[in-house]
């Protein structure tokens, strides 16, 4: 049996990467990059490096440690208030941090899966009748907020770097979290029962499951992909409505109160937030990668990947 080749993963403890190294890279010895946070259970074969991606010289340093064949590059700064209260951060964390490691990769030939988001948008298209609604890979990013510009830099970064690269764009990621209340799914997934749950009912998405992100991704990299690349699921709801599926899928303990969602408006917020991020993408089916499912079942998907989650621990 051949070596397996090396995938260097960032990001790994965070909301997605966490269920995405659970999910995917079978086919990879994987190298967890480390800061702040351990990278918790391993699989057989796998390690874990610690490195401080800020500090100068640490992702070249990484690269010629670890010598991976590829990289997928999570790690960011990506909570829209902590990116507007601290946009110089947000500029080190996603995007100088990414221009190193794409000019590593372009040194060492290296095959690099950039994240990007649907934050790229402004979110303020009106779809005409002869089109489905969504940002397609070829529109134009304009970015409302912080968070928003700093991945548009990085993705300008990956592409300056002349690396062998992926700008992948996910859509909102449905992923189960570690404290079991962050993120889009456990918002509603973990509240209490009998809690009220507040959701916009005038901010559109395109929700993907994490795990139709891990097939898309393990699909990529065998294939080398390069370019850009929107990964989307199939439905355009807005988030009460996205709340009302996440409850009916993951119901309260029988006898208990059941979750009060509230439909509010982005107004309740301070900022700015893009009202409509669908995204679409012409890529998926054209090159032959895994169509993401309906959210019915990727919903029922999710409980099953969450309830193993819970058993491991």
């Amino acid at each position: 049996m051949g070596t397996q080749p090396t995938l260097l993963l960032t990001g790994a403890t965070g909301l997605v990467g966490r269920s995405l190294y659970r999910a995917a890279f079978q086919r990879w010895r994987v190298v967890v990059v480390t800061h702040r946070r351990a990278a918790g259970v391993l699989r057989r074969g796998d390690s874990a490096v610690a490195a401080d991606l800020l500090a100068p010289g640490a992702a070249a340093a990484l690269l010629d440690a670890v010598e991976p064949q590829a990289i997928v590059h999570l790690a960011a700064l990506a909570a829209l208030p902590a990116c507007a209260r601290d946009p110089a951060l947000a500029q080190r964390m996603n995007v100088d941090v990414t221009a190193r490691l794409a000019r590593g990769a372009a040194r060492d030939g290296c095959h690099l899966v950039f994240f990007s988001t649907d934050q790229v948008f402004a979110g303020d298209r009106t779809w005409p009748p002869d089109r489905a609604p969504g940002y397609r890979e070829p529109d134009a990013p304009a970015p409302l907020h912080p968070y928003g510009e700093s991945k548009v830099a990085a993705e300008h970064a990956v592409a300056a770097s002349g690396a062998d690269a992926l700008l992948l764009r996910t859509a909102l990621v449905l992923a189960p979290s570690a404290d079991g209340t962050s993120g889009a799914l456990d918002y509603v997934r973990g509240a209490a029962p009998g809690s009220e749950v507040r959701l916009f009912s005038d901010e559109w998405r395109t929700p993907v499951s994490v795990l139709d992100l891990a097939r898309v991704v393990d699909a990529a990299l065998e294939r080398r992909l390069t370019g850009t690349l929107h990964v989307t699921g199939p439905q355009r709801l807005d988030r009460f409505a996205l709340g009302q599926a996440i409850d009916a899928a993951f119901p309260v303990a029988e006898g208990a109160a059941p979750r009060r969602l509230l439909a509010v408006s982005q107004a309740e917020l301070p900022g700015v937030r893009p009202r409509d991020v669908s995204l679409a993408s012409d890529r998926l089916a054209a090159a032959g990668l895994p169509v993401p499912q309906p959210l019915a079942a990727a919903l029922e998907e999710l409980r099953r990947f969450a309830d193993g989650a819970r058993g491991t621990r």
